[in-house]
């Protein structure tokens, strides 16, 4: 950028111009303050004399990458650069604190492992015996190359570190693309511990492509993850991903025991879509499909032999060609669980196996599929303050009331829940306290009905039935 005094011709009467000396002043000073923020401060080019590498795809540039990555740090942090070309490693990278490894592009920079080198391309130390803060990675490519390291399944890429940061990063070809985690958590420091992670690309990997450990509540957006083998992202730490889409025939496209998932989609899993492993999850407006071919296959899957007991929050997704159970219950009931949405299929059946009476399902059916097995009705003994068995939201919801005693109050629930009653037996509704009553109900009797609404803090009737 250029500045002159020609630049104030137009000022305001009142503005002074600058002298030569202060604009030249001013100039530099902008200069400074854009590298800074590009991050150009200092950069260490790999290929400067200093370091030597080659980026020619058959020297071992391992020795130089690392020297510019070490002289950054001892610098107190700055950018490794990695101008356009293959850089072949024989030994892993070991990245360290505040230092970030910059490509020219992922398809113009890459960092590709040697042949018979069984080592990841890029490491860190473990965080838990004194590990890393601030590593970046940003415009490389990656390539694990197991077709020449075979019996090697360690990861292309992994990152055991507090605040982490890549950007537009290609990683293929590894046994596991990428592992991040934090191994030990930073409880005496008030320093961010979330990494950030946008605009990945994962392909072609045999065990997981990503297999995410942390660091907790990281954000992750605009991932695409493709392979055909293994498991395509597992999240095992709590996370929020947002427009990402998992797809190929891996066994699950999506695994959660951690996850928040916002407008992301998995599509051709072999076993399910999505598999829920722990409670506590959340799936909004997001989509599942069975990709053509694969039609039959499963949508979102309940747990598995060791994980039964969970809830999850799924809202406004779309299950479509999933017709050997859209919702699969076989293997966990999951208590608790809200889901709504909806499912799209020609044939089969949307719910497999056998929810809990606690799972409250908003769903609607499209294309010929069949709703399957039908949740069981709750219910509730009577007493004279009764607790709803789930989460309620404005929807109605219906449960069976057992028992004989008097009704006098029912726990508040958010304004605008619907509740239907159902009495099995001789039990009494009696008006005050929070229902709010034509009059109480003391002639009940089986199969009578009472339907309520919460504001908040009381239940008032909207209707009642005698049968």
């Amino acid at each position: 950028m250029s500045f002159t005094t020609k630049s104030w011709q137009n000022a305001p009467s009142e503005t002074t111009p600058l002298s030569a000396e202060a604009m030249v002043d001013l100039e530099k000073r902008l200069s400074d303050y854009t590298d800074v923020l590009h991050g150009l401060l200092p950069v260490f080019n790999v290929k400067d004399s200093a370091y030597g590498a080659k980026g020619d795809g058959t020297t071992n540039d391992a020795p130089a990458i690392q020297a510019a990555i070490d002289a950054a740090n001892a610098a107190g942090g700055g950018t490794v650069y990695l101008p356009a070309g293959t850089y072949l490693v024989k030994a892993k990278l070991e990245l360290q604190s505040n230092v970030t490894l910059q490509g020219a592009g992922w398809a113009a920079s890459i960092v590709k492992v040697g042949k018979e080198a069984k080592c990841p391309a890029i490491s860190t130390k473990k965080f838990e015996t004194g590990g890393i803060e601030n590593p970046g990675i940003c415009d490389l490519q990656v390539n694990g190359n197991l077709a020449e390291n075979s019996g090697f399944t360690g990861n292309a890429v992994e990152l055991d570190s507090i605040n982490p940061f890549m950007a537009r990063v290609w990683i293929k070809n590894g046994y596991t693309n990428l592992y991040t985690l934090q191994s030990a958590e930073d409880k005496a420091s008030t320093r961010p511990e979330d990494g950030v992670f946008y605009a990945l690309r994962l392909y072609d990997s045999k065990a997981f492509n990503w297999y995410f450990e942390g660091p907790h509540d990281s954000q992750i957006s605009t991932v695409l993850a493709k392979t055909n083998e293994g498991i395509n992202i597992a999240v095992h730490r709590v996370s929020v991903w947002s427009n990402c889409h998992a797809y190929g025939n891996a066994e699950y496209a999506w695994e959660l025991a951690g996850a928040t998932l916002h407008g992301c989609i998995g599509e051709g899993a072999t076993k399910a879509q999505c598999a829920v492993m722990a409670d506590g999850q959340k799936i909004l407006n997001s989509e599942f499909f069975s990709a053509g071919e694969k039609d039959g296959k499963v949508g979102i899957k309940f747990g598995d032999a060791t994980h039964t007991a969970f809830s999850t929050q799924i809202e406004g997704v779309r299950i479509e060609g999933c017709s050997n159970g859209a919702l699969d219950f076989t293997s966990a009931t999951a208590s608790g669980s809200r889901i709504t949405g909806w499912i799209t299929a020609s044939s089969g059946e949307a719910i497999k196996g056998t929810p809990s009476s606690s799972v409250q399902l908003d769903i609607q059916l499209r294309g010929g599929i069949a709703l399957g097995v039908t949740p069981s009705c709750p219910s509730i003994a009577s007493a004279t303050e009764i607790e709803l068995p789930n989460r309620w939201y404005t929807i109605p919801v219906t449960t069976k009331v057992t028992g004989t005693a008097e009704i006098k109050k029912i726990k508040a629930a958010a304004a605008g829940s619907i509740l239907v009653l159902i009495f099995t037996s001789t039990a009494k509704l009696i008006d005050g306290e929070n229902l709010k009553l034509k009059e109480s109900f003391v002639t009940i009797t089986a199969d009578d009905t009472v339907t309520l609404v919460c504001d908040g803090t009381n239940w008032y009737e909207i209707s009642r039935s005698v049968n």
